[in-house]
């Protein structure tokens, strides 16, 4: 909107949706006011929608299934205002480049499979396909009492749980892990 300085006010020029105010002036301060109360709406509506929702993923890809016993950090984003600990709904391995069917993991809240087990230590993996749409080239790994125990936010170490690889595959192989976690206050 270009700003007519001799009657101290803006003058709209298009309307993005249909031009039916062309030509007419706002005063200054009723723009402010008017895009203030839509920035706070939309504001205000995105906070209500995570609020409800409240779940989050986060994923690393390129996981090294052949090498046993290392750890790879999944950062988690900071949670919504009012809420301080999470839960780990779910852990998901995924666009393997060969079968992983020898290998186990664990997901823990610190490195060397320390900290907190979120996903016990040792699981076996059955991911033994690698084709899309195929039986066995996915899987979701059962979470360590998923339904009665929640974790601290801030006791992670820069927002970071472990996927840790602890027995190595057969042969070299790498996959994708996507971590699904609840907010909660």
């Amino acid at each position: 909107m270009p700003y007519n300085p001799s009657t101290n006010s803006f003058t709209r020029v298009d309307n993005s949706f249909s031009n039916p105010v062309l030509g007419t002036e706002i005063d200054p301060t009723n723009a402010d006011g008017l895009f203030d109360d839509y920035d706070q709406g939309i504001t205000d509506a995105a906070s209500s929608i995570l609020a409800r929702v409240a779940l989050v993923q986060a994923s690393i890809t390129g996981v090294n299934f052949n090498a046993g016993n290392t750890d790879h950090a999944i950062t988690l984003p900071p949670p919504p205002t009012g809420y301080t600990r999470y839960s780990l709904r779910s852990t998901y391995i995924s666009g393997a480049s060969a079968s992983l069917a020898s290998s186990t993991c664990g997901v823990f809240t610190a490195t060397g499979a320390g900290g907190t087990a979120l996903v016990a230590s040792g699981t076996a993996v059955t991911v033994t396909a690698t084709a899309d749409s195929t039986i066995n080239n996915m899987q979701a790994l059962s979470a360590v009492n998923v339904n009665t125990m929640s974790n601290l936010y801030s006791a992670l170490t820069s927002g970071r749980i472990q996927f840790r690889v602890q027995t190595a595959s057969a042969v070299a192989a790498t996959a994708n892990v996507v971590v699904v976690i609840q907010w909660l206050p």
